[in-house]
């Protein structure tokens, strides 16, 4: 319905007509309440006929009588005037939403009162006459009053002989010539006009008299008018619309705040205005002027005032979830960048622009970013509170200095221990009858100290271990919590000691220290194990899930490698040349040969092939076979088998 007015005035090409309707909010009277007035001042001097037919005249007639009655003079005319329109008034809001719209350059006004003017705080231009127009200046609000103010009574236009004189002596044509030209050259809009009286239409014959159609768009916002006013609008070519002002103001500040940023990107409004807009918004602004585009830098609070932020997004269901379920994780270096905020640290979730539905990004209901604008949402976790606890274990052994952070309140708790090694997630969900946790470490991908990876692993065997553990606070409170005893935790940090201590015994063994250290996997720590039985000529135990597992080799000679102690106790050795090096913690290990002894073993099949080589296939008696790793294969001399 507004979609055309909205778009021009967010170009500033349009200027503002306001009529007595504006001010009703206010408690000022309409034109028909006015001359309800005026006729009750002179009911004594009136016949009831006489009055009555009055009562329904325009209200340039009415005045114009009412001044014949008191023998020609204005005073008492300019004094009622002045009582109805000077009352404090009741309600400022559509004057204040207009003096919130910087958009509007030039404003007209038929109303006596000064709300327009104090709404603006006086930061406007106030034109009444010719010699107040060498003061106009764009960068503020022009207001016209082409009826005059209160303030100087000769200004005043009210009876039809006023406006006869006006524009028969043409006073005032600069102002008049000012009116004129705006709305030849700019879009014009019509608010608290509803054409009950007849001095807005003597307004609108003089210009189109004047300007014949050589005018831009004009728009006449009004409720519920009937079809005789509207044909009346038709033959002025203006455009109707049926609506309040108050709901036209209220969608158009909506409108503005929704897409001026984006327009002064695209430099469709000024500076000025944009910096207006966001000022009278609470809002400081830093910005950029460029050839294509315009940039905002940075988004600051006057006066040091609060910013509203408000950011709004939905995501899909998968989304949903982690968010639900406090799928966070750490050292999103994205958030390293963030200037001044020490965020990479913190639980946090990133996502995607792909990810999102919609996204929306307000300071004081003003619209910055939407979707488009942005690469990825973080949502990052702030904690509600910090300390620090010791904790003792139900052996004594202490561990102090344990940084906690809890998050959320509630039903739903998270509880965050940061270590040098990994950070240790303690979800509780509290409700009537119980308190359920599930806790979790989320392990860094690398660790720094040797030392430290073995002693805060510790800290969780010890846990999984089981009793009755003795947490101390910063206050010496002490705090006593039962945990249970938890064989599969007690199995994975036993392993990930040993492997801490491999990579250590490596490294003093080469006598050289790798360039960083890599986090437990399973996958690492098998090769960590290989690579110290490498360099130590130690065998590797291989494990076999089955107790009995099948072999088959192809070789030269039958007998090669093979060799018995009796019949019953056979033993083989056979080497598979290793195709890629061993890679621990970034440092490459070239080795060649993977050596599997298999002992005791039984010979089921010894077959030659065309090529004269031999395919063996044996079987193992054993749950394990040990393997050893070497720069060439085994060899066999007298009987006996080397490794070189």
């Amino acid at each position: 319905m507004f979609d055309r007015v909205f778009q021009l005035i967010r170009k500033e090409d349009i200027s503002l007509f306001v009529g007595a309707g504006l001010s009703l909010k206010a408690g000022y009277p309409s034109g028909h309440q006015l001359v309800e007035t005026i006729c009750d001042d002179i009911k004594n001097e009136l016949s009831v006929n006489e009055l009555s037919i009055l009562k329904h005249q325009p209200l340039p007639f009415v005045a114009e009588k009412y001044i014949q009655i008191r023998n020609g003079s204005r005073n008492s005319l300019i004094q009622l005037l002045t009582q109805a329109f000077t009352r404090t008034p009741q309600d400022l809001s559509n004057q204040t939403s207009i003096a919130s719209i910087p958009h509007f350059k030039n404003i007209f006004t038929t109303n006596f009162d000064s709300l327009l003017e104090n709404a603006y705080h006086n930061q406007c231009n106030l034109i009444i006459e010719d010699a107040n127009c060498p003061y106009i200046d764009n960068r503020l609000t022009n207001i016209f009053k082409i009826h005059g103010d209160l303030n100087r009574p000769d200004s005043i236009l009210i009876t039809q002989n006023d406006y006869t004189r006006y524009f028969d002596s043409l006073k005032n044509p600069i102002m008049w010539n000012l009116v004129k030209s705006t709305i030849a050259t700019k879009s014009t809009l019509f608010l608290g006009y509803s054409f009950e009286d007849s001095n807005i239409e003597s307004i609108f014959t003089k210009l189109f008299d004047s300007i014949g159609n050589n005018h831009k768009e004009l728009f006449l916002i009004a409720p519920q008018l009937d079809n005789i006013k509207r044909n009346h609008l038709n033959r002025y070519g203006i455009n109707y619309i049926d609506s309040t002002a108050e709901h036209f103001l209220e969608s158009l500040l909506s409108d503005l705040k929704e897409h001026i940023k984006d327009d002064y990107e695209k430099k469709i409004v000024s500076t000025d205005t944009f910096n207006a807009f966001c000022n009278i918004h609470g809002i400081a602004i830093s910005i950029s002027i460029k050839k294509d585009k315009n940039e905002i830098n940075k988004i600051g609070s006057i006066d040091g005032k609060r910013l509203a932020t408000k950011i709004t997004f939905s995501v899909g269901q998968e989304i949903s979830d982690k968010i639900r379920r406090h799928e966070f994780h750490n050292g999103l270096k994205e958030l390293a960048n963030i200037s001044g905020l020490q965020l990479s640290n913190n639980p946090s979730l990133k996502i995607t622009k792909d990810q999102l539905l919609n996204f929306r990004h307000t300071e004081n209901d003003i619209v910055f970013h939407h979707k488009d604008d942005i690469k990825a949402l973080y949502l990052v976790q702030v904690p509600n509170k910090k300390g620090k606890v010791s904790l003792i274990t139900p052996k004594g052994k202490l561990f102090q200095n344990i940084s906690f952070e809890i998050y959320g309140k509630g039903s739903s708790i998270l509880i965050r221990t940061q270590l040098p090694l990994y950070s240790y997630d303690i979800e509780m969900w509290i409700n009537k009858d119980n308190i359920q946790f599930q806790a979790t470490p989320q392990f860094d991908n690398y660790y720094s100290n040797k030392a430290q990876a073995v002693y805060w692993t510790e800290l969780l065997l010890a846990l999984c271990e089981g009793g009755e553990f003795t947490l101390r606070f910063e206050n010496n409170k002490e705090h006593k919590v039962p945990l249970p005893y938890t064989q599969e935790g007690i199995d994975l940090y036993s392993k990930m000691i040993e492997y801490y201590n491999v990579i250590a015994k490596i490294e003093e063994l080469i006598r050289e220290p790798f360039a960083y250290y890599e986090c437990y996997t399973q996958d690492k720590f098998t090769t960590a194990k290989k690579v110290l039985c490498y360099v130590t000529k130690t065998p590797y135990t291989h494990q076999f899930c089955d107790k009995q597992s099948k072999f088959t080799f192809e070789v030269q000679d039958s007998s090669i490698l093979l060799h018995a102690k009796n019949e019953k106790e056979l033993f083989m050795c056979h080497s598979t040349q290793i195709q890629e090096p061993f890679i621990l913690n970034g440092k490459s290990f070239d080795v060649k040969y993977e050596n599997a002894l298999l002992s005791p073993c039984t010979i089921l099949q010894c077959n030659q092939q065309e090529d004269r080589t031999f395919k063996i296939e044996v079987s193992v008696d054993s749950d394990s076979i040990p393997l050893f790793y070497s720069d060439s294969p085994v060899t066999e001399t007298e009987g006996r088998i080397s490794l070189m």
